[in-house]
């Protein structure tokens, strides 16, 4: 208090105005009782802990506190990192939702029992397995009824019908380009037998040995025993040079058909007509119609150049294989898709074995190709059949 004026009765103290309150200081040992009530009153409201995390909290150490003061808990260093890492996606509200919100579970896997599952004595029940026998016979017999209808549909007149004029439309292609590049038709006999160069020449030889000859019986021996060739040893040239093709053709000539040559040329571009028919026959036997095949014929005489070469030079091998080659291939393909075969379609395919090996000596390469490819596919149909 300090000292003031005099007044009549005496020193007036002068007043600081009227005094606050001062709340007394919480002593530490009472902050810390309240934390230890919070920490209990969580405890109490949140849900009992799993097994697991008693087992975690019989692990962690106490640390002793002073005197008169309440032991707390220590939790590791492991078990605090381990808190800290999220444990599931962010929630909403970033995942401080209050109340002491549980933390998020993953979903538990779900188990197969008895009741969501087919039991074993169900599926192996008779009627059961009767009930699915009788769908597979339907589906069955259906898939055999397809196959019958696109039969009839793909071996009718009109698909046989557009299969010559195709065959037809290629034979006076091949006849146009030669004539284009020979003049073949206004060349004399000598001068058309000049323009097969090579081993053509050689070829057409053999052939008109054959037809300046008493009889074919005697132009057949004089080929078979040739001298001129490899003089002088006497060699089987028919078995050499692969000269099945100018015996048949010999066998259908008839004298005053014309000139040899425009015979001899003419027969290897009719049977390259055909097989251009029997390819329009494949394509639409693999598609099931008739836009299959169309489909193939465009394709051929678009990379014609480079499918075949008999245009250019005619009496070559390959030029009298070719075709049989198509042939087979339909064949085989008719006995591979097909469950009910009979003796004639193995005839057919024996026959155009033959056919496509007797004129061309390179001819099993092929096969041999067309059978390991067969062998690689069954081993790949079994092998998935059994996974």
């Amino acid at each position: 208090m300090l000292r003031g004026e005099s007044g009549p009765s005496g020193p007036r103290p002068i007043g600081l105005g009227p005094r606050r309150r001062v709340p007394p200081l919480r002593t530490d040992r009472d902050y810390e009782k309240m934390v230890v009530q919070t920490r209990k009153t969580l405890r109490e409201a949140a849900p009992r802990p799993s097994q697991a995390s008693r087992a975690t909290q019989s692990k962690r150490r106490r640390r002793p506190k002073a005197s008169g003061e309440p032991d707390t808990e220590e939790e590791p260093q492991e078990e605090r990192d381990r808190l800290q890492l999220p444990l599931s996606p962010p929630r909403v509200g970033g995942g401080n939702l209050p109340g002491g919100a549980r933390q998020y579970s993953p979903r538990r896997p779900r188990h197969l029992t008895a009741q969501n599952c087919l039991p074993p004595g169900v599926a192996a029940s008779p009627s059961f397995l009767h009930r699915y026998r009788f769908l597979h016979r339907v589906l069955q017999q259906l898939g055999e009824k397809v196959h019958v209808l696109q039969t009839r549909r793909f071996w009718g007149r009109r698909t046989l019908g557009i299969a010559a004029f195709v065959g037809i439309l290629h034979w006076i292609h091949l006849i146009t380009l030669f004539e284009n590049d020979r003049h073949f038709s206004h060349l004399s006999s000598l001068e058309r037998e000049m323009t097969f160069r090579t081993e053509m020449g050689l070829y057409y030889s053999y052939f008109k040995t054959i037809i300046e000859a008493p009889s074919f019986l005697e132009g057949l021996w004089m080929i078979m025993n040739d001298r001129l060739t490899e003089y002088p040893l006497v060699i089987n040239t028919v078995k050499r040079f692969h000269l099945y093709p100018e015996i048949l053709s010999n066998l259908c000539l008839f004298k005053g058909l014309g000139d040899p040559a425009c015979f001899y040329v003419g027969v290897i571009f009719i049977l390259n007509g055909l097989m251009m028919g029997l390819f329009f026959i494949y394509g639409a036997y693999l598609s099931g119609t008739q836009l299959g095949g169309i489909i193939t014929v465009l394709c051929y005489f678009f990379n014609h150049g480079e499918a075949t070469r008999v245009m250019w030079t005619p009496p070559l091998r390959e030029s009298f294989s070719y075709p049989f080659l198509v042939l087979q291939m339909c064949v085989l393909t008719l006995i591979l898709r097909t469950s009910n075969t009979n003796r004639r379609h193995y005839i057919a395919l024996c026959v155009s074995n033959v056919a496509f090996m007797l004129p061309w000596q390179f001819a099993q390469f092929i096969l041999f190709t067309q059978f390991l490819w067969a062998r690689i596919s069954t081993r790949l149909l079994a092998s998935s059949l059994e996974t």
